[in-house]
């Protein structure tokens, strides 16, 4: 049993670390992080690559200690390394008029029937020296949310993410042979929501469709897709609509980076449908506002027993909701669907609310 309470892991985990929640109180936490080698296979693996899987980009590694601790624990021994003040950092909105034209370059491939949707993304930025204070604070703050969010995060001493993800890109259980996935899609401010408003929106039901009809399509190629039912689904600040999905694999994947290669990126947050016009947006969009970890998978994979050499059990999540730095360079990230029939003022102000709620997470 580790201590994590002691002050030289701690010191080593808000230096050199890496954070991810297995379930709704059990958090995976690493430290002393190792590059990855393919050859290796150590007993956990974190996967951090760029949204456009570049190998390069990629923060994949291993970690030399590991633990899997309660939420409510790894709290309390973070609390004591909370920066002092709690004072918001001054961002510096600098992306809208991006946004306005990644709309209507997206706008035109729709009407033009050549993409049913796609995501358009803004941004908020500050400089801000980041340390092991000002990550131990946002860690808390995420861990002090409710536990319907994946809390997940990957640093140095240079550059870093750290975030709650309401969307599992994939989760699987070798010993029950269950790939599962969800779509989250549709978004809504929580404040003054009216249960049902969601379901009830046309709009939002047939965006939301797209996500699953792609989903559903990529998973397809493990086996038969269950489709389970579409709910509201609230999370700090927002509220969503979110569909289950699961597959029983006739032959299980043989990693987590082989399901991220299947699914990723699917139309919650790349284009649908997944075509060449649809590709040169995406990688348009990033030349002219590079979104770095925006949207991308983050997961971690676990071997599980010795004697079963391919049983690894991961799990995945996209990650948004987020705060990204480089050096002192702090930005947060956040898109919107858009379709046929989108206003472009109403989309971009929900990319505002998704910052809104992100900087509520993380105290920013």
């Amino acid at each position: 049993m580790i201590d994590i309470s002691t002050g030289t892991i701690l010191r080593d985990f808000l230096s050199e670390g890496a954070v991810y929640s297995l379930d709704d109180d059990e958090i995976w936490i690493g430290w002393k992080l190792d590059a990855r080698s393919a050859s290796d296979r150590p007993s956990v693996q974190v996967v951090s690559p760029d949204f456009f899987l570049n190998q390069r980009s990629s923060l994949d590694c291993t970690t030399s200690r590991h633990a899997v601790v309660g939420r409510a624990e790894l709290h309390r021994a973070l609390e004591r390394f909370q920066t002092e003040s709690h004072e918001r950092g001054e961002f510096s909105q600098t992306t809208r008029e991006i946004f306005f034209e990644q709309f209507q370059s997206l706008a035109r491939l729709i009407d033009g029937g050549r993409l049913a949707k796609g995501v358009p993304y803004g941004q908020l930025r500050m400089s801000a020296p980041v340390g092991p204070a000002w990550i131990a604070h946002r860690l808390c703050s995420c861990l002090e949310k409710e536990s319907a969010t994946h809390v997940y995060g990957i640093w140095d001493q240079k550059r870093g993410i750290i975030g709650c993800s309401p969307e599992r890109l994939c989760q699987f259980r070798a010993r029950e042979n269950i790939l599962a996935s969800e779509a989250v899609a549709g978004t809504r401010a929580l404040a003054g929501y009216a249960p049902g408003n969601l379901l009830g929106d046309a709009k939002a039901m047939r965006e939301h469709a797209f996500v699953v009809e792609d989903l559903a399509e990529r998973l397809s190629s493990f086996g038969p897709v269950q489709i389970g039912q579409t709910s509201e689904w609230k999370v700090p600040g927002l509220v969503h609509l979110k569909t289950p999905l699961q597959v029983a694999p006739r032959r299980g994947p043989n990693s987590l980076g082989e399901v991220i290669r299947r699914l990723h990126p699917t139309a919650a947050l790349g284009v649908y449908p997944r075509n060449a016009a649809g590709r040169a947006w995406l990688e348009e969009a990033e030349r002219i506002l590079p979104r770095w970890r925006f949207g991308a998978p983050f997961g971690i994979s676990r071997k599980q027993a010795e004697n079963e050499e391919n049983a690894e059990d991961f799990s995945c999540v996209v990650a948004i909701r987020n705060v990204e730095w480089r050096e002192n360079d702090v930005r947060i990230s956040a898109g919107c669907g858009v379709i046929q029939g989108s206003e472009v003022e109403a989309e971009w102000q929900e990319c505002l609310e998704k910052i809104h709620s992100i900087r509520n997470l993380l105290d920013l």
